[in-house]
This record gives C-alpha cells, structure tokens and sequence, in this order.
C-alpha cells in the first residue's frame, strides 16, 4: 500500500475545506523532521483525521523514533484517541520496541566515581561527629502552619479527584487533625511530635 499517497491525499483534501466544530492543527511537515511553524505547513483535521495522519507518518517513516512517541501519546489512557483496539495498540507498541533497539541508553559509557576512590569511603564517623549531626538535629521542628497547610490541600486533592473520604480524627498528643487512618498509624499512641500543639 502507497501510504504515502494516502496521506499527501489526507493532507491536499484538508487544506481545501473549512471544518466547523472540534478541529486539530497538523503540522504536514512534521517538526521533527524540520517542519516549520507556518500557516503553509499546518492544515486543520478532525481527530479521527489527526490520528490516521499520525499512523500513516509511522508507516511512511517507521524508523523515527519521535513520530513513534507521538503516536503512543496520542494512543494513552486518559486521551480523546484511547486505543480499543487490541490489534492496533499491539502494532503501535512494536513499532515502539523496534525504534529503541539500537539506541544507546543515556547512562551507557558513563564513567563513574570508584566507592574506593571517594575521599570519606571506609572512614567511619566519629563518636564527636555523630555526636555533633545528634546535637543539631534536635529540636528541628517543622512549622505547624505548614504541616497544616499541607494536610488541607492533600484533602482538597483527595476530594476534587473522587478519592475515598476517611472520617477525620484528632490527635490527642498534638492535636493535629488528620485522616482517622493516618492518626490511628502516626498519632496517638504513636505521636512523635508530643507537646507541640498545631493550632
């Protein structure tokens, strides 16, 4: 099949009409491969239409790994253009593993530091050091307000997205208000911050 044909017909019949409704810019020359921003190079699709063109680009260009990646892009879960068809994510997918394969990962033939030739390694800390990183960590606190301030908007995230709503509860330690899970595991008896009140 001349799927180059298919596509430039696509391209020539979009830049002869005027859709209304949802439409989609396509760039004919894609900017990967040099396309530029211009009114000349953009024709508007349907999304159907987007992502025909976008399958069409693969077949004519199977080696380039950016056209692959779009495509998977426009095939996710979550997207207007999720894959139902088992056959065709399947040929996406492989089209995928074909253009990894010869690509060097990007932390091949990096040269790495030596655990023998880092200046502390195999010199224990001493009793004064430990003894000193001890002293500073104490009464590192932080601000009630924040931890306040984080726990509303966790709640918020949890509430706006149709997440399981638990019943809050109270810490009778520190009286920070929280999930009755999350107090029951790390208040209460399990308090770590004992003696400061979050107001």
């Amino acid at each position: 099949m001349n799927y180059q044909k298919h596509y430039d017909s696509l391209v020539q019949r979009a830049s002869k009409r005027t859709l209304e409704g949802y439409v989609e810019k396509h760039h004919t020359m894609p900017k990967c491969m040099g396309g530029a921003d211009e009114i000349s190079n953009i024709v508007e699709l349907t999304a159907e239409e987007h992502f025909v063109a976008h399958q069409l680009l693969v077949k004519i260009y199977p080696d380039n790994r950016k056209l692959v990646y779009a495509l998977i892009c426009m095939s996710g879960k979550g997207n207007s253009y999720h894959l139902r068809n088992n056959k065709a994510y399947a040929w996406i997918r492989q089209k995928c593993s074909m253009a990894q394969k010869g690509r060097i990962p990007w932390n091949k033939g990096k040269t790495h530091m030596a655990k023998e030739a880092h200046p502390l390694w195999g010199k224990p800390r001493s009793k004064e050091t430990k003894k000193k990183i001890s002293l500073k960590a104490i009464g590192r606190k932080e601000d009630p307000a924040n931890l306040k301030k984080r726990a509303q908007a966790i709640r918020e995230y949890w509430k706006n997205n149709g997440g399981r709503q638990h019943e809050q509860a109270v810490c009778f330690n520190c009286s920070f208000e929280a999930a009755k899970p999350n107090i029951v595991r790390h208040h209460n008896e399990n308090c770590k911050r004992v003696g400061v009140a979050i107001k």
